[in-house]
């Protein structure tokens, strides 16, 4: 039952070894149910037992739940624990050993397992461990040096040094803060003592370096919770000191502004576990966007405006050629050169078509043979 329940998550609060172990909090969701209503929530009581949640109303903030209280598995006692996503589990002991978990019970709560208890790091000493997603492992210190990691062997639990991208690359100082956790995307939430929510927008997610956009922006105030993670796609939870579990819904995640949905709806009680983390979002692949066009009714025109939309993509997809859609010639859009052809005088079409090759040839885009 939900009873029983009240998790001590690392990315909620910093306390001493010696009376609590604390979790970091991976994080996101959109589970691999693969619905946006639906996130699967790991609870690891003090005995050491792991247990799986579902939780049905991301969606909506509902009092809705699949399965719950579901054995996972047993002997987790680590100091920390979170999800990178795609069942993967990461776990850190007490003397800073980083191991490797691959869950296969994501979708229904069946307690199955891949390769369990793998080793693939050491000296992992850190005060907060948390996931960004696809491998990236964020960490920081107890002087609030902030590290990033990339882990290769997600699919594989692959260990030894051909297992990592870059590792211990500082990105950030300053984060002396109780509770920080991410919220998918480079997205990273920080709450201070005084219980203000701060967004931070991390840009350097696919080469470690330190490179942000927003930060510090203050986003929210009277976080002052026992417990706090996030559910991804904006989804934060929080539980207070009664074991009350809150949902919160913040909209502004694409810009950090103080935008909210749905807040403190209550949708359970009673959590008192040691661990608690959501299941990290998998990102999902977009459908490729398909542009239905007219026939056109000029074939110089079609001729001129799919030749104009294949230079601006040359541009585009060459760092050095560059230029700005906002100027017309470089449009991506068929129909924006189409319909400037059908009024141009001939002599036109042929400058501006020249204009374009001489700047691809200049930017080595292109190449006369």
């Amino acid at each position: 039952m939900l009873d029983a329940w009240l998790f001590r998550c690392f990315n909620c609060r910093v306390l001493s070894i010696a009376t609590l172990r604390v979790v970091a909090l991976a994080c996101l969701s959109l589970p691999l149910v693969h619905a946006a209503s639906q996130q699967v929530i790991y609870g690891i009581n003090p005995n050491g037992d792991l247990f799986y949640y579902q939780y049905l109303g991301m969606g909506d903030g509902a009092f809705s739940w699949g399965k719950v209280n579901v054995p996972a598995g047993n002997g987790w006692s680590f100091r920390h624990v979170f999800s990178g996503g795609d069942g993967v589990v990461f776990a850190i002991t007490d003397t800073g050993d980083l191991f490797y978990y691959k869950y296969l019970g994501v979708n229904n709560g069946v307690k199955a397992w891949g390769k369990t208890h793998v080793l693939i790091g050491t000296g992992w000493n850190f005060a907060h461990v948390f996931s960004g997603g696809n491998g990236m492992i964020f960490a920081i210190n107890d002087a609030g040096e902030l590290f990033y990691y990339k882990y290769l062997g997600m699919a594989t639990g692959a260990a030894g040094n051909a297992a990592w991208g870059k590792t211990k690359v500082q990105i950030g100082n300053g984060w002396n803060l109780p509770y920080v956790f991410s919220g998918g995307d480079g997205v990273i939430f920080a709450i201070t003592d005084t219980g203000d929510l701060s967004y931070y927008k991390y840009l350097g997610m696919n080469d470690g370096s330190h490179s942000w956009g927003k930060v510090n922006m203050k986003i929210g105030h009277g976080w002052n919770f026992r417990h706090v993670f996030s559910g991804g796609d904006g989804v934060i939870f929080a539980s207070n000191d009664a074991g009350e579990l809150f949902y919160y819904k913040y909209l502004g995640m694409s810009t950090g502004a103080e935008a909210w949905g749905a807040t403190g709806k209550q949708i359970g009680t009673g959590w008192i576990l040691d661990h608690v983390f959501a299941e990290f979002p998998t990102p999902q692949d977009p459908a490729p966007r398909v542009e239905q066009l007219p026939p056109p009714e000029d074939p110089k025109c079609a001729a001129y405006a799919s030749a104009a939309v294949a230079a601006a993509r040359t541009a585009q997809n060459n760092a050095k050629c560059r230029v700005s859609p906002e100027n017309g010639r470089w449009s991506a859009v068929y129909q924006d050169h189409y319909k400037w052809c059908l009024a141009a005088p001939p002599a036109s079409r042929a400058s501006e078509s020249a204009i374009r090759d001489k700047h691809l040839l200049d930017c080595g885009a292109t190449k006369i043979f």
